[in-house]
């Protein structure tokens, strides 16, 4: 209040100030969003978090932000943690990022989540309050694997068994455990005929990480004179706990070389001869070892000192044995 004009009374201003005081009736309020990312197979890929402040404020505020481990984990080299770092929006702002690395890798998961925590905000008076303190980082997983196994081919040998080791191969890591069923099945090679020892369904189990199993069928050794002959290791019944595995080649085939061989020969033999009538000179041809298959071969006399001209033996023509 200023320039009283009291017309000679006796009136003065004693407070000549009033103060008009602005109930403020304005608030604000911290969020973070989610994220989902795809984590690559290599490398870093950028998982970036928007911190919204609902309105402006008139002076600088801080909050701190870091990480916290959930399905995905630094210890299995997920994403890149953050310590407790100071995060401050200046008078006027309303968004503010944040960056976390997420490593790319070919191991065949499950998708993963992570969490990005706010905390100790610092409003200098103002109404702000952290409506919402956590983002959640989901990684997708890109990774795929698939299961083969090997041919193999053995010599079987002529006693005893030898073993026909199969490798059945994961293309990439899995981090939960696979199983998957085995059984061997008839070729020309035969249980029957005692080739080979038959394994029925047989579980096989790749524990995480593992990319590699084996497979023994003893093959069994004989002497008989035989072709290559194979058998079959099928695979079949993958559980694969929701990864993203298939068999992509379920049949491996076991050959077994032939190692035998076999001789023919014919045995002297010697006879009266009688006074009359025949006697039998008996000759005995023998194969050395036994063959798979019929063979065949022919025989004849021939003349020695002993000829059919002076009647001594009758003659053989050329005949099949």
């Amino acid at each position: 209040l200023s320039n009283l004009q009291a017309n000679g009374r006796n009136v003065t201003i004693t407070d000549n100030q009033g103060k008009g005081t602005i109930i403020n009736d304005d608030a604000a309020s911290i969020t973070i969003n989610d994220v989902t990312v795809t984590e690559g197979n290599s490398g870093t890929t950028n998982a970036t978090f928007t911190v919204t402040l609902s309105n402006p404020v008139d002076t600088a505020i801080t909050l701190n932000y870091a990480t916290a481990d959930g399905t995905a984990t630094t210890a299995d080299n997920d994403y890149l943690a953050i310590a407790s770092t100071p995060l401050t929006f200046n008078a006027g702002e309303t968004s503010k990022t944040i960056t976390v690395a997420v490593n790319g890798d070919t191991k065949v998961e499950g998708n993963e989540t992570f969490l990005v925590n706010l905390s100790n905000l610092q409003a200098n008076g103002r109404d702000v309050t952290i409506t919402d303190n956590q983002g959640q980082g989901t990684i997708t997983n890109d990774d795929a694997a698939s299961i083969t196994i090997n041919d193999v081919t053995v010599t079987e040998g002529n006693s005893g068994t030898t073993n026909a080791t199969f490798t059945v191969t994961l293309s990439n890591p899995v981090d939960t455990a696979i199983t998957l069923d085995y059984a061997t099945a008839d070729g020309t090679a035969t249980t029957a005929d005692n080739d080979y020892l038959a394994i029925t369904a047989t579980p096989l189990t790749f524990n995480p990480g593992e990319t590699s199993k084996t497979i023994t069928v003893a093959v069994n050794g004989d002497t008989k004179s035989e072709g290559n002959e194979t058998f079959l290791v099928n695979l079949s019944n993958l559980q694969a706990n929701g990864r993203n595995v298939t068999i992509t080649d379920n049949q491996g085939k076991g050959t077994i070389i032939n190692d035998d061989a076999a001789s023919i020969t014919i045995n002297d033999v010697t006879v009266t001869e009688g006074s009359s009538g025949t006697t039998n000179a008996t000759f005995t041809v023998t194969l050395s070892n036994p063959v798979d298959t019929a063979i065949t071969l022919d025989y004849a006399t021939a003349d020695g000192t002993a000829t059919t001209a002076d009647n001594d033996y009758v003659e053989i023509g050329r005949a099949h044995v």
